[in-house]
């Protein structure tokens, strides 16, 4: 069912609610839940993408390296310059 005027919660309903208010018009419910299902497509590709291109792993890497710069822990590797 389209967000219509209730509170949009979820990513998919804030993304229905903007399309929504761009054509200046009330979707349907089939044109809701296509746009609902494209959004949700969009986000998961977009999650694969981050986590594929080697940007998560950079993030935590860089982390663990503060981390372990900041505190010592017994029996961990000495962090490396």
């Amino acid at each position: 069912m389209s967000t219509g005027d209730r509170y949009a919660k979820t990513f998919p309903d804030i993304v229905e609610l903007l399309i929504a208010r761009r054509l200046g018009r009330t979707l349907s419910c089939r044109e809701g839940c296509l746009v609902q299902a494209i959004a949700l497509i969009g986000l998961f590709v977009a999650i694969y993408l981050f986590a594929v291109s080697g940007a998560f792993m950079w993030i935590v890497t860089t982390f663990a390296h503060w981390y372990a710069s900041q505190f010592h822990f017994p029996g961990a590797p000495a962090p490396s310059p």
